[in-house]
């Protein structure tokens, strides 16, 4: 008689489906983790650029203030569309500042 051996080398196809959507879980998990990091660190960067712009503006108004002679009125002139404020420092070999203030659209701005 012969004797049938029963080899099972290889996978049934139901556990080739179940290994696929595993691998595919695992795989778009990464992909949302990768994700998430790229998109915080780009948000970080915006933040600490903007956190940056604005401690150079206090830093550039603060200088413009320190050292103004105090006996001076601050002349004010412009339209109803643009303001100009001028600052002299009590040193002569400083230009006078100007700071600014343009209404274009509702918005007031600093430059």
């Amino acid at each position: 008689m012969y004797s049938i051996k029963n080899n099972k080398s290889g996978f049934t196809l139901i556990e080739v489906i179940i290994y696929i959507a595993l691998f595919s879980l695992l795989l778009g998990t990464a992909f949302v983790a990768a994700y998430q990091l790229i998109d915080g660190s780009v948000r970080l960067g915006t933040k600490n650029t903007i956190q940056d712009e604005g401690n150079f503006i206090m830093r550039k108004i603060n200088w413009a203030l320190t050292g103004v002679d105090p006996s001076t009125v601050p002349v004010i002139s412009g339209s109803a569309c643009e303001e100009i404020l001028t600052i002299q420092k009590t040193e002569p070999s400083y230009d006078p500042t100007i700071i600014r203030l343009n209404d274009v659209s509702g918005k007031n701005t600093l430059k």
